[in-house]
């Protein structure tokens, strides 16, 4: 008894220690992975470092040694970060290997000779995937970690590392191992439910792919298909979505340029990289969350596959069907977009030729697949009735956008679900400062200001109260949109942005095009709110800033073809953002509508841990900040002095009598009788919120001599004549100057 167990196990030992062997001497994979990993923790950044070293060289050559010691040091450490850390590159190179590692690990799977010798051998399934799996992490981690470290000897060499370089660098390899982690599992699930390597590799892009394949598709299909759709980096682009439930790719993407965000001024702290860490959590967790289930998956489908599973196609037929209509769902509906595309037809009736292209599309896509899966060209006709399933699900997926369905152009929430309200209107016209960002408690975080995209700001700045306003011109916008979107006249409305913050915590965001006939007291009612200017105009952050110790300030009042630059003292700034206060407590739509610029005022200011530039509009009835500026010597009218005109150009569009029809012209005078006549009805032409939708001209002027005791030599382009001031003369011109369109 004791010496049969003994033969048995014996026996046990010369099967498995051969399979082992076998395992440990994956050469190739070993080399490629060590190839891979030197090619860029070393030679890559070796090349690069150095080129870094000799730009540098010449960077400060007026510091003293010390100074340039200490800023080669910063230098270095932040490019030694950005090759090593959060920025790197390498993940290309882990997604590579952790694909061809779970391929080439179950490729057996796929060979009946070496399918049917691994299965004679007294190894259980379980034990043999997890050698071959733990095999492949071994090659990984081991020739990865060793390359890092290198890594970490290269940076310290160029003297670009300390305590928050080396755990950015330390932190990035654990998230790869994450990336490997589930790369590698989505390889081995793919390998396992196919029956040969090539139908493996697809499957397992299929799997990496698809969901952002969908999420991108679908953001197209918003943008061709909704013309009420926000598209806002923060909000709507995929590569900005925070939650992925299928790809560790996506995730890792995501993650990483959350750390970049946090990463933006180059200043290496070990609490920035906690913060990054911090934000990038979410994302890696998914991550690993996505990487667990795949590997249960795939070890369930290798301890359940039927050894007999070798040729072509998937280990289980519904598995066929079920992968060919997923993919064939989005082909369908990407072929509709591009018909439409390339025939211009983004309308709400579809049509036959449309209709013919994603069938044929379809039925050509699944025709391919069975002959792939099935290795005969007749097997398409086994299953017609998974290409009308492709085809109803593809056309009802396409619909939900081409026709919309589900009514996201008509969405308004309800009431009762509404928080508060925010009005952008869409003229962009200034960038917004925030004092920290969300950097403001990281260790050693100097706390430069920086800009804001005017959308980002306003979202979470504003919060106007009169929700009912907010739901009215949400419907008058929506529809107004829809309407011009669908028709071939000319748009004509202010293009506006309008969002609700809804109590439970979520955005709704919609563009829409208001009328220029709108209800201006309905307008008025979240326009001319304290909220929404102090919003707008961010006077109290102005007022904020400026008082800081050791900024260095400059502000100017410009009036078209000149400017004055106020004195550089606390108290005449004081003095000036008053005025300017009282002025904008009157201003509403109707007053932005109507009323023109007559100049502008600038902030510039500098400092140790802040800069910034804002602009403010002057409006012709601000008559407190004009008062000031004239005491303070700096106020001039923004009227063209016509007799220092040299030169005139005329731009824009005039309508024929039909209508539909509307020329436009480029166009030069040096006539000074011509000037004299239009001068007095020019207005400056400054950006600003609600800006009167007036049918005009946009006027160059050249002012050349003295005047007023100033002597000008420029050419401004930033004014505007009314259509109805507009010398018959130059009508004439504009019209014979053979440029026109016509709306039909």
């Amino acid at each position: 008894m004791t010496s049969a167990r003994s033969s048995l196990l014996n026996c046990e030992k010369r099967v498995v220690n051969p399979h082992v062997q076998m395992m440990r001497h994956r050469l190739w994979i070993i080399a490629f992975t060590a190839m891979g990993a030197i090619a860029y923790y070393v030679i890559g950044a070796l090349l690069y470092l150095s080129q870094q070293k000799q730009w540098s060289d010449g960077m400060w050559n007026e510091m003293t040694a010390l100074q340039i010691a200490e800023q080669y040091t910063h230098y270095m450490q932040d490019h030694v970060r950005h090759f090593y850390g959060f920025c790197s590159y390498g993940f290309v190179v882990v997604i590579f290997l952790a694909i061809i590692m779970g391929i080439e690990g179950y490729a057996y799977l796929h060979k009946m000779q070496t399918m049917d010798f691994y299965e004679s051998q007294p190894l259980s399934r379980g034990k043999r995937f997890t050698l071959i799996y733990l095999n492949g992490w071994k090659i990984f981690a081991s020739i990865w970690g060793a390359a890092t470290l290198l890594g970490v000897a290269v940076g310290a060499l160029y003297g670009g590392m300390n305590v928050a370089v080396l755990t950015e660098i330390a932190v990035e390899f654990v998230f790869l191992c994450i990336l490997f982690f589930g790369v590698y599992n989505i390889t081995i699930f793919a390998s396992t439910i196919s029956k040969n390597n090539v139908v493996a590799t697809f499957l397992t892009m299929i799997f990496l792919a698809a969901e952002a394949g969908y999420r991108l598709l679908a953001q197209e299909l918003m943008e061709a298909y909704f013309p009420t759709y926000y598209k806002y980096s923060y909000i709507s682009n995929a590569y900005n979505m925070k939650n992925w439930f299928t790809s560790p790719i996506a995730n890792y993407v995501t993650g990483r340029m959350q750390a970049v965000e946090v990463q933006r001024y180059n200043l290496v702290t070990v609490g920035r990289v906690g913060l990054a860490v911090k934000n990038m959590m979410v994302s890696e967790v998914l991550a690993l969350v996505i990487g667990v289930v795949f590997l249960v998956l795939a070890y369930i489908a290798f301890c359940r596959r039927p050894s007999e599973s070798v040729g072509q196609g998937l280990v289980y037929r519904w598995m066929e069907g079920v992968t060919k209509i997923m993919v064939a769902i989005p082909l369908g509906a990407l072929t509709g977009l591009i018909m439409d595309a390339v025939f211009s037809t983004f309308y709400a009736t579809i049509t036959a030729l449309n209709v013919f292209m994603i069938i044929l599309v379809l039925v050509l896509f699944c025709f391919i697949v069975e002959v792939i899966c099935n290795g005969s060209i007749k097997a398409f006709y086994k299953r017609p009735w998974q290409v009308a399933i492709a085809v109803a699900l593809s056309f009802a997926f396409f619909l939900i956008y081409r026709m919309d369905i589900i009514g996201f152009n008509r969405y308004v929430p309800k009431e009762s679900e509404i928080a508060d309200v925010v009005l952008i209107d869409g003229s962009g016209y200034q960038t917004y400062f925030k004092d920290d960002g969300p950097y403001d408690n990281v260790a050693g975080y100097n706390g430069f200001g920086y800009g804001v995209d005017r959308d980002a700001y306003l979202e979470e700045a504003m919060h106007l109260k009169d929700i009912d306003a907010g739901i009215q011109i949400a419907r008058i916008g929506l529809a107004e949109r829809v309407k011009n979107y669908h028709s071939n006249a000319s748009w004509n409305g202010y293009d506006a942005t309008i969002m609700f913050h809804m109590k439970d915590g979520s955005l709704v965001a919609r563009t829409i095009t208001i009328p220029l006939d709108v209800d201006e007291e309905l307008m008025n009612r979240l326009v001319g709110t304290d909220e929404y200017r102090q919003a707008v105009y961010q006077l109290d952050y102005l007022e904020g800033k400026l008082d800081e110790v050791g900024m260095d300030l400059n502000v100017q009042y410009s009036y078209g073809y000149g400017s004055f630059s106020l004195e550089k003292n606390q108290a005449t700034v004081d003095g000036l953002i008053a005025a300017y206060r009282k002025d904008l407590r009157t201003l509403n739509f109707s007053k932005l509508k109507n009323k023109h610029t007559i100049g502008e005022i600038y902030f510039t200011a500098n400092g140790p841990e802040h800069y910034f530039d804002m602009t403010y509009p002057v409006f012709e009835d601000f008559t407190n900040t004009i008062d000031y500026l004239d005491s303070k010597g700096c106020y001039h009218t923004s009227e063209v002095p016509a007799e220092l005109v040299t030169q005139l150009n005329i731009y824009g569009e005039v309508a024929a009598d039909d209508g539909k029809t509307r020329y436009y012209g480029d166009l030069y005078y040096d006539d000074s009788e011509l000037a004299a006549q239009i001068a007095p009805y020019l207005s400056l032409y400054l950006t600003h919120d609600w800006a009167s939708g007036m049918d005009a001209v946009s006027v160059g002027v050249t002012i050349t001599g003295e005047f007023e005791g100033c002597e000008y030599n420029a050419a401004m382009g930033n004014y505007q004549l009314p259509i109805d001031k507009l010398p018959e003369s130059v009508v004439e011109d504009i019209k014979n100057s053979g440029n026109s369109y016509t709306w039909e």
